[in-house]
């Protein structure tokens, strides 16, 4: 017997020990005394002194925070009927500082011979760094889950295995899930099956790999609308290294890919209104891109005649409809329906309004009951509309600076699209560039015609030109020949009188006929011209090139001493170079440039002032001038001074005659010559007009 003492007393220092060195209290509770006995390091743990304890409930109780201790004696009156060690946690506020401290106590029940509870025992032990970590780690926890909530991506975990981690807020939103039913089920129960597992098939390349990756991907929202993401997705590495789950962001891009998608189908579109003038290809090869990129089919009209407000729909006259089906077996049907049914004056809506108010029809959804209600009267009607199934419409007016010039219709039928206002957006622009199109179209026709038939005008004006300046040279010369003698036989008669006053008759007659041959001259002039302007519209103008060079200081010499000899009204004078200058040319008809020039100045110069003829080397080109002191040009004449019959009319040169072809021709000989001719001047401050010719070295 004393050994047995012995034998318990030493267990039970070893046990005090034991719960001393991992500072944890017991306490062994008497249910039929009340007597608490604490030991180990309970009192510690309590905050209180050793060998303070006086050993009732009541003090354990008081021990406690407020709060706790009703949970505390409930907990413990709910477990005293069953025979199952328990725990439970609560807090206990230290006498000596009032701080607050979590315990956490396990224990469980002894029960008597009739079963009822007589003693319970446990164990006791301070767990307030480790409340401390678990509400640092909720705080933080709850910390993520905010962040994750509050961006706009879809943000999710999931294992190996496609299972559900977390997902955020987004996420939630868009797939209609909630957070705490999915975690811990597979993608394939939450998603579409083709989603699910292309989804699965990029968390594996992440997983397999160990690396980030990132790229678009396809998803169904709860709607049934697909959308694209661009997801970011890496792993996540257990203790070991290892990865054990994805973590990925997906951002919604569906608005930028379908504004990139819309802009490269406008560019398109361009590209194709852009390349053709021919109203019957325009209208075909946009029908073929509207559709099935835009619509599911689509109607294209073009009206005749000009509409107003006031236009009776009876009175539109269309010109041409284009039709397209995604379904060429409906094709018939459509092209049936638009031949038949499309101006319905009592219909609320449709092409002829569209021609008829110049504004939108936006029907985003069509239900079916709409559809039915509008072919209730029409067994036909009925049969077709229902065969193609109009479940989404956009009506475009095609409007070109104010005047419709037809009508687009983009319908969505058997496909789950239904337009919204951005497809709304895209068809108004493209509505806009084919009215644009469409105009320009009619524009280059008329244009067209109009050239065809100024091209037959102008075919027979120069055959009349022609014709005209052949037929008068011949009696011209003529007329001068006989001019030519008569003239000479007067002066030969003149010279045997003593004296001209023996006969005044002659003397008159003889300045008569140096009228007539100076008139003579400048018809012959004009018929020059005349002929060599035929020439250059036929293309016969030849240049007949001298075989040697031609000396331009020479050649500007002789027409100044011609041109003075014509004319003693201007002082005219040559700036001559240091140097000849040479170049190989047609001499005739460069002195005809010249001569042209200085004629020009002559005319459109006021009497006593100074014309002067320059030339000069630049580079590889003479360069010859005539600048003048006179009337001065306009600068919106200035382009348009080397056109056929063009002349510069205003108050001080409406008097100057002329058919308005020297320049034109001189410019023509002169680009023949692989020259240049160009022109300065200023009202008020003369003109020099200049040409220049490739050299030829001396």
């Amino acid at each position: 017997m004393e050994v047995s003492n012995r034998s318990e007393t030493a267990n039970e220092e070893r046990l005090r020990l034991a719960l001393e060195a991992s500072n944890i209290g017991g306490w062994d509770c008497n249910l039929q005394t009340n007597e608490l006995v604490w030991f180990g390091t309970h009192e510690a743990v309590f905050g209180l002194e050793p060998g303070t304890f006086d050993g009732s409930l009541q003090t354990f109780y008081n021990c406690m925070h407020p709060d706790d201790r009703e949970k505390v004696r409930q907990l413990i009156a709910n477990t005293a009927g069953s025979n199952a060690p328990f725990s439970y946690e609560y807090r206990v506020i230290w006498p000596k500082d009032n701080s607050v401290h979590w315990i956490e106590s396990r224990g469980r029940f002894f029960y008597d011979e009739l079963g009822q509870p007589s003693r319970f025992v446990g164990t006791c032990s301070e767990i307030t760094d480790r409340k401390r970590l678990e509400e640092a780690t909720r705080k933080s926890e709850a910390e993520l889950q905010q962040i994750l909530d509050n961006s706009t991506a879809v943000i999710y975990a999931r294992d190996r295995e496609g299972r559900v981690l977390r997902i955020n807020r987004q996420c939630e939103e868009r797939y209609g899930l909630d957070r705490e039913k999915a975690k811990g089920r597979s993608i394939y129960e939450l998603y579409p099956k083709e989603i699910a597992e292309a989804w699965l098939e990029n968390d594996r390349r992440v997983l397999d790999t160990g690396r980030v990756w990132e790229a678009e991907e396809a998803s169904i929202y709860s709607d049934g609308l697909r959308h694209t993401h661009f997801s970011i997705k890496f792993p996540l590495f257990d203790s070991e290294g290892q990865p054990y789950a994805v973590c990925g962001m997906s951002t919604d891009i569906t608005a930028r890919k379908r504004l990139e998608e819309a802009q490269r189908f406008l560019a398109q579109a361009s590209s194709i209104l852009a390349t053709s003038l021919d109203v019957d290809e325009i209208i075909s090869k946009v029908t073929k891109i509207v559709v099935p990129t835009l619509a599911d089919y689509c109607i294209l009209d073009l009206v005749e005649n000009e509409i107003t407000a006031q236009t009776d729909i009876a009175d539109i006259r269309l010109k041409q409809q284009e039709v397209r089906h995604q379904d060429a077996t409906k094709e018939t049907t459509l092209r049936r329906f638009v031949e038949k049914y499309r101006f319905d004056p009592n219909h609320p809506s449709g092409t002829a309004r569209l021609f008829l108010t110049q504004q939108i029809e936006f029907h985003p959804e069509i239900l079916t009951a709409e559809v039915e209600d509008f072919t209730a009267d029409a067994t036909e009607l009925s049969q077709l509309v229902r065969e193609l199934n109009p479940r989404s419409y956009i009506g475009i007016p095609l409007v070109a600076r104010g005047q419709v010039v037809g009508a687009l219709s983009l319908v969505r039928s058997d496909s789950q699209l239904r337009y919204d206002p951005f497809d709304l957006e895209i068809a108004e622009e493209l509505g806009r560039r084919i009215a644009q199109s469409l105009d320009n179209a009619r524009l280059y026709r008329q244009v067209q015609e109009a050239l065809q038939a100024q091209q037959k005008t102008d075919k027979l004006k120069d055959q009349f030109i022609s014709i005209a300046s052949h037929e008068l040279r011949t009696p011209l010369t003529s007329i001068r020949g006989f001019a030519q003698m008569l003239q000479r036989s007067m002066r030969k008669e003149l010279s045997t009188l003593p004296t001209p006053e023996t006969n005044p008759n002659l003397d008159k007659q003889l300045r008569s006929l140096d009228t007539i041959l100076h008139q003579s001259a400048r018809m012959s002039e004009l018929i020059n011209r005349l002929l060599d302007f035929s020439r250059l519209q036929e293309g016969r103008l030849e240049l007949n090139y001298s075989s040697i060079p031609v000396n331009l200081n020479q050649l500007i010499e002789r027409v100044i001493e011609l041109q003075r000899v014509a004319s003693d009204q201007h002082e005219l004078v040559f700036v001559e170079p240091s140097a000849d200058l040479q170049v190989y040319c047609d001499e005739a008809r460069l002195e005809q440039v010249l001569n042209n020039f200085v004629t020009n100045a002559f005319k459109y110069s006021p009497a006593g002032s100074k014309v002067e003829v320059s030339l000069k080397q630049s580079e590889q080109e003479a360069i010859i001038w005539v600048k003048d002191e006179g009337y001065g040009i306009s600068s919106e004449h200035l382009p348009r001074l080397f056109e056929k019959f063009y002349r510069v009319r205003d108050e001080q040169t409406q008097v100057v005659d002329g058919l308005g072809l020297g320049l034109y021709i001189s410019y023509e000989i002169i680009m023949q010559h692989k020259g240049r001719m160009w022109v300065e001047s200023q009202p008020g401050q003369g003109s020099t007009f200049y040409f220049s010719l490739p050299l030829t070295a001396s």
